[in-house]
């Protein structure tokens, strides 16, 4: 599945689009570092909005270096945006799923 999303930067929208691929079709081999990052930054958002999580919060959770947030990453809210939708496939998926099941039990 693939959707195609205008880029919305504060409440405008620009004419570049982004492609996000379901999570089907991303690698399912995640570096050790980059799933630190995403699994640290996860665990912060139960206790803080996402707008509120830093970069040093996540370095922090973490225990790894500037350097490897930003190999992996292009910044601190690259990592909360990559956790942000990973949320969302997982929930869409679900909602999917769901409404699979729901059809399928109608038509029997």
């Amino acid at each position: 599945m693939h959707l195609l999303l205008p880029q919305v930067i504060g409440m405008r929208m620009t004419r570049k689009y982004v492609l996000i691929t379901a999570p089907s079709e991303r690698s399912q081999i995640v570096h050790p570092t980059r799933k630190l990052l995403l699994d640290a930054t996860e665990a912060l958002f139960e206790h803080n909005h996402p707008d509120m999580v830093t970069g040093q919060m996540i370095l922090r959770a973490s225990g790894v270096s500037h350097g490897s947030l930003y190999h992996h990453f292009k910044d601190a809210s690259d990592v909360v945006e990559t956790v942000m939708l990973n949320r969302f496939f997982d929930r869409l998926t679900a909602d999917i799923d769901n409404l699979k099941e729901i059809v399928l039990n109608v038509k029997d």
